[in-house]
């Protein structure tokens, strides 16, 4: 049987394991990126459901910021009961343009 070893392939055979090496080095590296960034995004994405849940479980703090904006607006707001009419928030800028303090219990008086 004839021997089909030649420098030339020696050298070509080299290279190529050289160059698979290289490349399963770099898979290997990319993978690891891939899986820092897959946990990366599913942290976010929990951090983002946690935010979302503390939220929605702490309705006084948005009841609170609500009240906040709505004493703050630069203009009169009335907050009533539907179908009662009953009022159940007014801010102060309403008082500026009744020139009088207005509570909801004397808004209508």
């Amino acid at each position: 049987m004839p021997d089909n070893s030649s420098p030339e392939i020696d050298l070509y055979k080299q290279k190529q394991e050289l160059e698979i090496a290289r490349l399963k080095s770099q898979i290997q590296k990319l993978t690891t990126e891939n899986r820092l960034l897959e946990r990366q995004l599913s942290e976010k994405k929990c951090d983002s459901n946690r935010d979302r849940t503390e939220s929605i479980q702490k309705p006084e703090l948005n009841n609170q910021f609500l009240q906040t904006v709505l004493e703050q607006m630069p203009g009169g707001v009335i907050i009533a009961e539907a179908p009662s009419g009953k009022c159940l928030f007014t801010n102060n800028f309403l008082a500026k343009i009744f020139r009088r303090e207005i509570t909801p219990t004397n808004i209508f008086a």
